[in-house]
């Protein structure tokens, strides 16, 4: 089997792009359904979160789907058209898609290093495929490998400790504005896994008072009454925002809930007072140029980069213990399905591609066999398929008295290079 990934992330694309490509749980459970029915004898996983959207593939060698395949399966579910997301993407096959996914599960490749949720978040994209059928037993020893890799990471290491959400980031940046937080009053938009988050933070600097409003209402009460807060009015929601001096939002909304005409009037409505938004939603929540409205400070994920460049400075040293225990895992991962996954179907592209090179020279040899020689005819093909033999034997049996060594994938892709045997073009 071969493993690939297409995907990208906070680094390669902006949040416009990446709300494009942000799949929520029922838009994921539509498109592994559609990738099943498109190629039944495949694996995939779509992890999709505010920061990254990635495909991972198992597929047989020489097979379906490849690179253009996916591009143009994505481009089908996207909110933008292929064009317009393709440069953004980075694309990554068999042992280095499964160290990017290992890196990925344990934080390393997170917008905050060493946040947690990713965890959870790999978890339900795991679950969500193998309910769908999609995820048999390459993701799932993968995808179990990341998780307790990730484990691992978090408890062994400190990469952990401090301010490691995004959540704590947004709050940090509504600090830089607000000396205090004690006299304000703090509107939470959303009450998903995210907003809560968040709202833990906050809620430690003791916020004078604190509004949640959600769609759903009894969603809301029930967050409210576990930390203390009050329930807005969704439907008046101009009016929450009035009143409010940090909003906090972080909804599932595919469209902007609030445009920049609906909010043009809120400012003056405010008497211009200072107004801190931090919009953690992918897509985002509100228009983003509402930011230029006065007095109004209007933090997207993409604005957050630089407080979490100052948190990743103090844990390279975490970073570099997290990445031993990486190449440690994924060495086993690869010792345990490199025979199966990634050895035995090079080998056998090896053995196929010097097969039909002979047949192709003897579809040029054989016509040219007239009269008493074509008796020779049966002969030459019996010393073609005895040199083949021959030829394969050697390196075939060396490469798996190699297998305990964990560095199959090494050896496969060498093979791949040295004999051409790629099959997978963009």
């Amino acid at each position: 089997m071969r493993v690939l990934l297409l995907g990208c992330n906070h680094r390669t694309a902006n949040v416009s792009v990446r709300e494009g490509l942000a799949f929520g749980p029922q838009q994921r459970r539509v498109m592994l359904q559609a990738f099943k029915e498109s190629w039944p004898g495949a694996e995939a996983v779509l992890l999709s979160t505010c920061n990254r959207s990635e495909l991972y593939v198992a597929r047989p060698l020489h097979q379906l789907p490849r690179v253009g395949d996916l591009i143009r399966f994505l481009g089908k579910f996207s909110r933008i058209p292929a064009h317009e997301f393709v440069s953004c993407l980075y694309h990554y096959e068999d042992s280095d898609a499964l160290r990017h996914l290992l890196r990925v599960v344990s934080s390393l490749d997170s917008l905050v290093v060493g946040e947690s949720q990713i965890i959870g978040q790999a978890k339900e994209a795991l679950d969500a495929a193998v309910e769908t059928g999609t995820a048999g037993r390459i993701f799932q020893n993968a995808f179990q490998t990341a998780l307790n890799c990730a484990k691992q990471v978090h408890n062994q290491t400190g990469i952990g400790a401090g301010k490691v959400s995004v959540g704590s980031v947004a709050v940090d940046y509504a600090q830089r504005i607000f000396s205090r937080l004690d006299d304000k009053t703090v509107l939470m938009i959303g009450a998903g896994e995210m907003g809560q988050l968040t709202l833990q933070y906050l809620m430690q600097f003791q916020p004078a008072r604190t509004v949640i409003v959600n769609r759903t209402p009894d969603r809301a009460r029930e967050v409210a009454e576990a930390v203390g807060a009050q329930v807005g009015d969704f439907q008046r929601l101009a009016d929450c925002l009035v009143d409010a001096d940090i909003v906090i939002s972080c909804t599932g909304s595919p469209e902007p809930l609030v445009s920049a005409a609906d909010f043009a009037p809120i400012p003056a409505r405010r008497r211009y007072r200072p107004l801190v938004i931090v919009d953690i939603a992918v897509p985002r929540d509100f228009d983003p140029a509402i930011g230029r409205a006065r007095n109004v400070y209007l933090c997207d994920m993409d604005n957050l980069h630089e407080a979490v460049e100052q948190t990743l400075e103090g844990r390279r040293q975490q970073i570099r213990a997290s990445e031993a225990m990486i190449d440690q895992a994924l060495g086993q991962l690869l010792a345990r399905q490199g025979p199966r996954q990634d050895l035995g179907p090079t080998i056998h592209a090896l053995e196929q591609k010097l097969r039909d090179l002979g047949q192709q020279e003897l579809a040029w040899l054989l016509p040219k066999l007239t009269g008493a020689r074509q008796r020779d005819a049966e002969l030459v093909q019996q010393f073609q398929h005895r040199l083949l033999a021959k030829i394969m034997y050697h390196p075939s049996r060396s490469l798996s008295q190699l297998a305990s060594d964990g560095d199959l994938g090494l050896y496969a892709r060498v093979l791949r290079e040295v004999f051409d045997l790629h099959d997978d073009a963009p």
